[in-house]
């Protein structure tokens, strides 16, 4: 439908231009003034239906239950429809669509941008946009945010707000601990009669914020009397209703360190199903009940629990921080066989995990809803200067006071196109080239973004093995080292080169953080030749430490005896050759200690790097080669050696 409009427009324009073209007659300024006037007033009314077409369309979607891909790709396409015929109010709603399915996308800060555009040609907001902004702003965590665009959009309602307004409400002021608004509020909605679908809702928000607020009995309380409206639902709406009372009731009371109480509820929980019912029962209230029992440190009881979940586990409940108690259980326990049986399946399970995660955020792709909305915006600017263009072009026909004949009018009018065309194609192919390079920056960002959280998390693996062993001189150590080296890595983050002597500062403290988890494990050199300038070389960040970490991880870790790391710095040839060494396990022997998921990921920082390294040589039409290598010949020890191109501050940041 929006292509037919689209060629039925074009094509009416061509045909009025030609129509006087063809007539051999000359008209009077009046008379030529008067059929231009026609012809515009054809086209203002065509504009008015494609507008409401492409409304009309926009709304029809937005009524779906669910979005799809497909959907997303057809408000887009609408998009630029507006964007070519300078349809603002149609352009608007296609911004609004696509907020909300971004929303669904779960992709918040891009519906946020989406929704800017939405009413950036508007004095005020309407209360759609108003509500949807409480919403995402609520979802980004900026929850005082989301109940002053929330007392707005109130304030120009007429008719009474509805549950799910009043829930955002009371959600915010819980995230915000002001537990006592909160709780008026809910008492406030007890007062109209609610069903008992809300009434769940209402209860355990009242369990929660009485539980929050040290009245732990009346928090227990409301929670059994939601447990208890949802016996009468049907068994799908049962299902949801009872886990979601469980699990946040179940961190509330955690939170407030009422493990005792916590384990009464779940016990009872779980006690209340027969055989029958298994199929409604969430066995990831184990692990919940385990989480409880190790805080009051009855480890059998937590072992116990474990063992009841991995007799009959949940995969899709599961967050990677929910099944943290596992690993947490089997480093206290003197049962080594069993502690080696929770660590087994808790690698297992958080590969499951994480493999999960990954296909749902390829379907979820931030960055690539951030490349459609600067494509539109650049659309629309290019529209807007082609629109002045023509604009200047009409006035200065009008100023004319002869007609030329039509047929040298359509002669110059192709001429005209011709020269446009060339210009455009050009213009095009610099657009094109700028914007290769731009995503090739935003690529680079990305991958450079994703490093430091992987980094952090494996640091922070070293903090957490410290504290889950009381050794709290050697943890304050650590994270008094980490500290700087985070701040190190955080200054440097946003460059795309930096001073050698920059990374080496990074790469010492790093080395030396690793050195203390590992003190028996294995011993370090680095050795910098003479001719290597540390303050003129420039590298990219985080270049060498994925090839170090992944020497110590999967080499070294694994020696039975203490191993020997060696980090060399030489230059030949106006390049810098980096090598690294480890007298470890090998990369053979290394894949086979490697569970069966994990031999079908390849390490994401060394995958990362590699990304990395074939965007800066496209980039900067540089030559940063790679060689790993076995270093002897019966499989054990890694040899590393990168060859970096001499730059000296040549390249912008």
């Amino acid at each position: 439908m929006l292509k037919k409009a689209t060629v039925t427009l074009l094509s009416f324009l061509i045909i009025s231009s030609f129509v006087f073209a063809g007539e051999k007659k000359e008209y009077s300024k009046a008379e030529y003034e008067q059929k231009m006037t026609n012809i515009k007033k054809n086209y203002q009314v065509d504009k008015r239906s494609l507008n409401d077409q492409h409304i009309q369309t926009i709304k029809s979607i937005l009524l779906k239950s669910s979005f799809t891909e497909k959907d997303l790709k057809n408000i887009e396409e609408i998009t630029k429809a507006c964007i070519n015929f300078n349809l603002p109010e149609a352009l608007s709603w296609s911004y609004y669509g696509s907020a909300k399915i971004y929303k669904e996308l779960n992709q918040p800060v891009v519906a946020i941008q989406y929704l800017k555009l939405a009413q950036k040609n508007r004095k005020n907001p309407t209360n759609k946009i108003l509500l949807l902004y409480a919403e995402l702003f609520a979802i980004t965590g900026e929850h005082e945010r989301s109940n002053k665009n929330l007392s707005v959009y109130q304030s120009h309602q007429k008719s009474a707000n509805s549950f799910n307004e009043e829930l955002l409400y009371i959600d915010n002021h819980i995230a915000l601990k002001n537990y006592q608004k909160a709780t008026d509020k809910l008492i406030d909605l007890l007062k109209g009669s609610p069903s008992n679908q809300k009434l769940t809702t209402i209860y355990n928000k009242l369990a929660i914020c009485y539980i929050s607020t040290e009245q732990v009995e009346k928090g227990i309380k409301y929670y059994q009397k939601a447990i208890q409206l949802t016996e009468n639902q049907n068994e799908n709406l049962k299902i949801e209703n009872q886990a979601e009372v469980k699990k946040s009731v179940s961190k509330a009371l955690k939170k407030k360190g009422r493990f005792k109480e916590d384990v009464s509820i779940l016990n009872k929980s779980i006690s209340s199903f027969s055989s029958q019912d298994t199929r409604l029962f969430n066995s990831q209230e184990f692990l919940r009940l385990a989480e409880s029992y190790f805080e009051l440190n009855k480890l059998d009881q937590a072992s116990n629990s474990i063992n009841q979940f991995i007799a009959n586990p949940n995969y899709d409940l599961i967050d990677k921080s929910e099944i943290e108690i596992i690993r947490k259980i089997s480093r206290s326990m003197d049962n080594l066989d069993q502690a080696l049986i929770f660590i087994d399946f808790y690698t297992a399970l958080e590969d499951t995990i994480v493999a999960r995660r990954s296909a749902l955020n390829n379907l979820k792709n931030g960055t690539q809803g951030l490349q459609n909305l600067l494509q539109l915006e650049m659309l629309r600017k290019e529209k807007e200067l082609s629109q002045n263009a023509i604009n200047h072009l009409v006035e200065e026909d009008s100023l004319k006071e002869e007609v030329l004949t039509y047929s040298r009018w359509a002669i110059a009018l192709l001429l005209v196109l011709i020269v446009i065309g060339v210009l455009g194609s050009k213009y095009i192919l610099k657009v094109s080239k700028q914007r290769r390079v731009a995503n090739q920056q935003l690529a680079l960002r990305s991958l450079r973004s994703q490093m430091n959280p992987h980094f952090i998390f494996n640091a922070l693996n070293s903090v957490n093995s410290f504290i889950s062993e009381n050794d709290q001189r050697s943890a304050n150590k650590f994270l008094s080292n980490f500290s700087r080296l985070m701040r190190l890595v955080m200054e440097n983050s946003e460059h795309n080169f930096i001073p050698l002597q920059k990374e080496l500062e990074i790469l010492k403290i790093y080395l030396q953080l690793e050195h203390f988890r590992f003190k028996d494990q294995f011993d370090y050199n680095v050795k910098i030749d003479e001719e290597v300038d540390e303050e003129e070389f420039e590298i990219p960040p985080m270049l060498i430490q994925p090839y170090i970490e992944n020497a110590i991880w999967h080499g070294l870790r694994y020696k039975p005896s203490s191993g020997l790391l060696n980090l060399r710095l030489s230059a030949k040839k106006n390049n810098l050759i980096v090598t690294i060494s480890d007298n470890g396990i090998g990369r053979k022997k290394s894949a086979e200690l490697k569970t069966d998921n994990q031999k079908k990921n390849k390490s994401t920082a060394l995958k990362n790097i590699h990304q990395r390294i074939e965007i800066f040589n496209d980039l900067h039409q540089l030559k940063i080669e790679v060689i790993i290598k076995d270093l002897n010949e019966d499989g054990t020890g890694t040899y590393v050696e990168l060859t970096i191109p001499q730059m000296r501050k040549n390249y912008e940041n």
